[in-house]
């Protein structure tokens, strides 16, 4: 009878060492699987691709796709070549409504994850590379929304900031080094919303902006304290640009319904956006001039549509990257160039893909 007693407590010991062992590999393992070195050289703007074979990175230069190297799940990035900090969005499996998904942080050589939600989307580094603001969906479902939350990259840990403004959806943008701009309605009021600032680690939320007629759909904030925006009252959208020094909104126009992206080009002082235009309902690239204060149309017919989702980046040439496909039947898309030297649209890419334009924060 001894000797039965003995064996059963042998096997319960050995099982439960088993359990244990898979369940400390399973809390572990993406933080060891963060820690391989990537192969990727990074470059101030870049293309990520999905296919059959992998995900793959290429850099941007001067109209030229050129072969970075490969990833793994890796559905975006956002970086700091220069704070030596990566955010990378990985892929677990893909959902009904959502991509399931984790954050993976690499802040100067060390690693951390966000894993606690089924999804995480619209993730954003800071210009110092000490935070990151993203949203988040706690199963894959989209009214499982869970709204903003920041991270520091340095541990990975969740700061509560301000529990009082329900933020609206992806509209958060990151100025000078950690102060975060978000637009949304205080829970406790009614109204159009307000564009709020928080300057981390720890200072009150401020109003920044709170001059809406209706209901802000997008917003672009600049160095100067200047904002573009976009407003739906009562179904009309417009653009205006709210210029701080004088208190005074301009309007931009009323032919943009809706903008999908953006990228500034400091250097020539143009802003080039992803909108749909209202009368035709198509994607198109414009242009911004910040000095001439006017906005054009750059595509029409070709590419045949613009990538709403395939991102934007303009490089240190003043030459802007974003993404078309051919025709409607095409599932995947390709990389395009616009070269402001000669006002004209180049497909640059050789061959048609699931590609992704980001570029790295400075």
């Amino acid at each position: 009878m001894n000797h039965v007693k003995k064996t059963i407590l042998c096997i319960i010991a050995v099982v439960v060492a088993i359990e244990f062992t898979s369940c400390y590999y399973d809390k572990n393992t993406k933080v060891k699987e963060n820690l391989k070195k990537n192969n990727i050289k990074f470059s101030d703007t870049m293309a990520l691709s999905m296919d059959k074979n992998g995900e793959k990175a290429y850099n941007l230069k001067d109209g030229n796709v050129l072969n970075s190297g490969s990833l793994s799940k890796v559905e975006n990035i956002s970086y700091s070549i220069q704070k030596k900090t990566w955010i990378y969005t990985k892929n677990i499996g893909t959902g009904i409504n959502l991509s399931n998904n984790y954050v993976s942080i690499d802040n100067k050589g060390k690693a951390y994850n966000i894993n606690k939600s089924y999804s995480y989307a619209d993730v954003r580094l800071s210009n110092s590379g000490n935070y990151i603001a993203l949203r988040s969906f706690k199963t894959d479902n989209l009214g499982s929304a869970e709204g903003m939350g920041v991270y520091s990259t340095n541990g990975g840990n969740k700061i509560n900031f301000d529990k009082n403004v329900l933020v609206s959806g992806d509209l958060y943008r990151w100025i000078n080094n950690d102060t975060l701009l978000y637009y949304g309605v205080e829970a406790s009021q009614n109204g159009y919303g307000k564009i709020y600032g928080y300057d981390f680690p720890g200072h009150s939320p401020k109003v920044v902006f709170d001059k809406f007629k209706g209901y802000c759909t997008f917003f672009l904030p600049l160095e100067n304290g200047d904002i573009i925006y976009v407003e739906n009252d009562s179904n009309v959208y417009n653009m205006f640009y709210y210029e701080k020094a004088s208190d005074k909104i301009n309007t931009i126009g009323s032919s943009i319904q809706e903008i999908f992206d953006y990228t500034i080009d400091t250097k020539n002082n143009n802003i080039y956006m992803l909108g749909k235009d209202e009368n035709t309902s198509e994607i198109a690239l414009y242009r911004y001039d910040l000095i001439a204060k006017n906005i054009n149309r750059i595509t029409y017919d070709f590419p045949s549509i613009v990538d709403k989702s395939g991102g934007i980046a303009v490089d240190s040439l003043g030459k802007v990257y974003f993404c078309g496909i051919i025709n409607t039947t095409s599932i995947n898309n390709s990389i395009y160039m616009y070269d402001i030297s000669n006002n004209s649209v180049n497909l640059i890419s050789k061959i048609e893909n699931n590609y992704h334009i980001i570029s790295g924060e400075n």
